[in-house]
């Protein structure tokens, strides 16, 4: 290549940085008059092309310069970047792979391979080239993010945080790392991390409505109500979805037992989407969904053009009528395709809940309880109400709402957020000081307090918690641990019926609700042999039936004087977040007693797995 030629692509790679574009496009067009064989000036002329929105003229270009230069590791490199561009993830990861044969550290082919297999579902193909390419660059947040979503993706949720925070430390401009990090916290139960993330993101980037939306609910989780109508009401300015705006403020007034405002939200929902069955959905919850509208959910259910969550929204809903109409097998049908819809979100596994559950039964022993006793806050009162969700845990807290004592916090994380701080849960905590519970025992009864309560005892009713109870008991020596059962027929029904989605996927399987319920038998049976704290029994058949002397123990368990207007439960004015909200706002009543028997037939399978060993 001769000197002015040198010089003059030099001139168009100047030009082309600070986006002239007609006249770089004159240049090269010129160097290749002169010159057609010019490899660089196709490359960079493909480069521009592609830049200005020309794809065609770009692959011609590039597609030349690959012609003269087969094995040059830059041609492919752009053209996969131009198929990417263009949408054909395949073709720009074969160009990708082909760079990488002649150029295997291009950091750059190795994050295009990567993230261009992450998006074509490929996560296990996608890790190596994006940890190859992270070593290589280690302060590319690009990089680290599409990483992040990978670990993500295949469970590693531990790296995929630390992944999302080494991205944001690195850019905090970084919209995409802040989003994935909170939706990431957000699935895994942990509102007020997610919430903390969100609105430390809003101050750096221009949040979009869908995240605003998802940011309202993660505040409802946490009992924020009026910050979620804020946040979906600004999420309205943004143009984000109507329908998602009105299921968010539909669900802060069903929260407060404010049914008709609900009401109108949600037919608000379902008259901008009446395709979808989500409107419907919530409309069934609050026991305010027309019979006329069961055809439209079959259709619905059985239009596989829609997604798998709106057809499992509109099979629950249908559920709902159908059981009110007592058509019960056309009922548990419906039911049945809601949850196989369900199952293909997340698959439940059962080998990793019952490890994680020997590995806390294995640590918690007699002999560890002995050795770290009075550890915890020696000062703390908390009650935590445990047990498998739908055993009654919302109405057991709505009977100790009633006392002015006692700081109501519903489903809160504290414990499930400290053990997730654990490298190795719960082996670690053998290696912590006696200082470590106090401290944290302490800091957590203070947050469940609230600031200004005023109360002496605070409730957490996380059910879940029941994992928990050997940690519960060295953080608070004085702990009160209310155990809430239900038959499990019962149960197992009232759980395949709830639209809980990924945040309990083991729901969406009649035999899978069997294993995590056999599994939590033995967990409780260990609890009740080893916990050096007294766990109290609820059980729901006798809280409805026989209430008052049910609740009355309950009460004296608690350490509070009895008072009749207690189990007036419907009449506690405060907000409630769980699927309970319409039965908890309804007088203590025994409806739902015995309600496996209308499907005994269809849940033979379940009541045999339940027997297994």
């Amino acid at each position: 290549m001769s000197e002015a030629q040198t010089a003059s692509l030099q001139k168009a790679r100047a030009l082309a940085e600070q986006e002239r574009f007609v006249q770089a496009r004159a240049l090269y067009t010129d160097i290749l008059a002169h010159d057609p064989q010019n490899i660089d000036g196709n490359i960079e002329l493909g480069v521009l092309e592609a830049r200005c929105g020309d794809f065609q003229a770009a692959e011609q270009h590039l597609a030349y310069a690959l012609r003269l230069a087969p094995d040059d590791p830059v041609v492919h490199l752009n053209l996969a970047e131009l198929q990417r561009e263009a949408g054909d993830l395949e073709s720009a990861a074969g160009y990708y792979k082909t760079c990488l044969t002649h150029s295997p550290d291009d950091a750059d082919a190795l994050y295009g391979l990567g993230d261009a297999l992450r998006l074509l579902g490929r996560c296990e193909e996608a890790l190596g080239p994006l940890e190859h390419a992270a070593r290589l660059v280690p302060d590319d947040p690009e990089i680290l993010n599409a990483l992040g979503i990978v670990y993500d993706t295949q469970g590693r949720t531990k790296r995929a945080i630390a992944t999302y925070k080494q991205a944001i430390a690195l850019d905090t401009s970084n919209a995409e790392s802040w989003i994935n990090y909170g939706v990431l916290l957000s699935r895994e139960g942990l509102y007020e991390q997610s919430c903390r993330i969100f609105e430390t993101a809003s101050g750096h980037v221009a949040l979009d409505g869908q995240t605003l939306v998802n940011w309202a609910r993660d505040a409802m989780h946490l009992g924020h109500d009026r910050v979620a109508m804020d946040l979906a009401e600004k999420a309205a300015k943004t143009g984000a979805a109507r329908a998602e705006v009105e299921l968010c403020k539909g669900s802060v007034h069903e929260h407060f037992g404010r049914f008709d405002a609900a009401r109108l939200c949600y037919e608000a929902v379902v008259a901008a989407a009446p395709g979808s069955g989500h409107g419907y959905r919530h409309l069934s919850r609050i026991n305010l969904l027309s019979p006329a509208t069961t055809n439209r959910l079959d259709g619905i259910l059985s239009d596989p053009s829609g997604t798998p969550a709106s057809r499992a929204a509109a099979g629950f809903a249908l559920y709902a009528l159908l059981d009110k109409a007592a058509d019960y097998d056309r009922a548990f049908t419906a039911l049945s395709e809601a949850n196989a819809l369900e199952r293909m979100h997340a698959p439940f596994d059962r080998e990793r809940h019952a490890a994680a559950l020997n590995d806390v039964a294995g640590f918690f022993s007699r002999e560890r309880f002995s050795a770290m006793a009075g550890w915890g806050d020696p000062d703390a009162t908390p009650i935590f109400i445990v047990g498998l969700p739908r055993s009654g845990t919302t109405l057991t807290e709505q009977i100790l709402a009633f006392f002015d004592t006692v700081s109501v916090g519903g489903e809160r994380t504290d414990i499930q957020r400290l053990a997730l701080t654990l490298k190795q849960y719960p082996q670690d905590l053998g290696a912590l000081r006696r200082q470590w519970f106090a401290g944290h025992g302490k800091r957590i009864f203070e947050e469940m307090l609230g600031p200004g309560s005023g109360s002496s005892m605070a409730t957490d009713k996380l059910p879940g918690n029941y994992v928990h109870c050997g940690l519960i008991a060295l953080l608070f020596p004085h702990a009160r641990i209310v155990h809430c059962r239900r038959d499990p027929r019962d149960l197992g029904l009232s759980l395949y019926a709830q639209d809980f989605r990924a945040r309990m996927n083991f729901a969406a399987s009649l035999e899978d609700i069997a294993f995590v319920y056999r599994e939590y038998e033995r967990l409780m049976r260990h609890w009740e042999d080893t916990l050096p704290v007294q766990i109290h029994t609820v059980h729901y058949e006798n809280l409805v039936q026989d209430t008052v002397p049910t609740a009355r123990s309950l009460v004296e368990y608690c350490g509070l004087e009895w008072n009749d207007a207690c189990i007036a439960t419907h009449e506690v004015d405060r907000p409630i977040h769980t699927a309970s909200v319409w039965q908890v706002r309804q007088p203590i009543n025994a409806g739902s007693v015995g309600k496996w028997q209308r499907y005994e037939r269809h849940l033979a399978p379940f009541t045999r797995a339940l027997e297994r060993e």
